[in-house]
């Protein structure tokens, strides 16, 4: 099976809540479509909303 390297953001706050690991990568499924991505991007908005500056109710952790 191939693997992936992927950022997973375990929380909000600081660079540190963002971290590197291998993600198994599984073949399509019937009715499914695998899509290469070769740019993305992160805007104000997410950079604020990371930073719970918007909503300070931010206190789940994301996967």
């Amino acid at each position: 099976m191939k693997e992936n390297t992927i950022v997973r953001i375990y929380g909000t706050g600081e660079p540190e809540v963002m971290k590197y690991e291998t993600h198994p990568v599984a073949e399509p499924g019937s009715g499914e479509i695998r899509l290469k991505v070769e740019a993305i991007g992160v805007g104000f908005g997410e950079c604020h909303w990371k930073q719970c500056c918007w909503n300070r109710r931010c206190g789940f952790v994301m996967s």
